[in-house]
């Protein structure tokens, strides 16, 4: 397939500011909010709170830079601006991406989850819309991340990122607010003050103010004013029925 100007010109913009195996302006690459708020977080997850610790061996680092996280049976989130033009408008998204792996479960204290080495496209956008992709997996991590794919989130609601900054094990963002949207211009956006480095592009939002949280969408990289981070909905319009279709056709629906 072939793609438009525009989505070219966008695609290398987002690319320069987030994924960390292109060259970066600094400046706009990594988004810190006062203190640093990273906690390092180990296979046990005993740094973080209870409720967190069953998500985090659904959460993996893709080897073009970027974190991504299981979302049940194989399915895989991530940002579109992870994968390349080929990777993303495949002649056959039934093959494996070529080269790719992402490995899961990398924590501080040296343990690793499983490998996945074979990984399939299945649906993505990456537009003024949203910067999302969905895959599937081989020898996926037994946790997984629900997804909240109906409401945009609350103005109050509460936030939290766990993610690979700068390819680094897993680390936690704490907790942290969301802010107006008005400071991300593409549109199914919210806009939010965890900390990111190049490395968290892809990682999931989640609800912190739930039991047992949802994801709620995927970090796309900084604001236009390089000083806020900015997410894409999961799903909006047309693509809540493309996303729900493969759902649906791998059991997590």
């Amino acid at each position: 397939m072939r793609i438009g100007l525009l989505t070219a010109i966008t695609f290398v913009m987002f690319s320069a500011i987030a994924c960390k195996h292109v060259n970066q302006d600094p400046s706009r690459s990594k988004i810190i909010f006062g203190e640093t708020d990273f906690v390092k977080v180990d296979s046990m997850g005993s740094s973080i709170p209870a409720n967190y610790r069953n998500l985090i061996h659904a959460i993996g680092y893709l080897d073009s830079g970027c974190t991504v996280s299981h979302i049940g049976n194989g399915l895989v989130l991530t940002a579109a601006h992870c994968l390349s033009n080929d990777e993303l408008f495949p002649d056959n998204p039934e093959q494996c991406l070529r080269g790719r792996s992402i490995q899961f479960g990398i924590f501080k204290d040296g343990v690793k989850g499983p490998k996945a080495t074979c990984i399939k496209f299945l649906y993505g956008e990456r537009n003024i819309n949203r910067d999302v992709a969905l895959l599937y997996v081989e020898n996926w991590p037994n946790d997984k991340i629900d997804v909240e794919l109906e409401n945009k989130p609350a103005p109050d609601t509460t936030i939290t990122l766990f993610s690979h900054p700068d390819g680094r094990p897993l680390e936690w963002s704490k907790d942290c607010s969301l802010i107006p949207v008005k400071y991300c211009s593409f549109k199914d956006a919210f806009a939010f003050m965890c900390d990111s480095e190049p490395g968290s592009s892809g990682s999931l939002l989640l609800s912190a103010n739930t039991a047992t949280p949802k994801a709620l969408g995927v970090l796309r990289g900084p604001s236009d004013e390089g000083d806020k981070n900015c997410a894409s909905r999961i799903t909006a319009n047309q693509a809540s029925d493309k996303f729900k279709f493969y759902l649906k056709k791998y059991g997590v629906l």
